[in-house]
């Protein structure tokens, strides 16, 4: 994999990570239950 492209595959998981992150954080805050499946 050249640089370009694991930068590009980097900021593709980051993007999808925060996304996870805010929704756990907001599960978390009213106190909610999450299942999380990864395959």
């Amino acid at each position: 994999m050249e640089d370009d492209e694991a930068e590009e595959f980097y900021d593709y998981i980051y993007t999808y990570f925060k996304a996870i992150r805010e929704f756990y954080q907001q599960a978390s805050a009213s106190g909610s239950c999450v299942v999380f499946y990864i395959s």
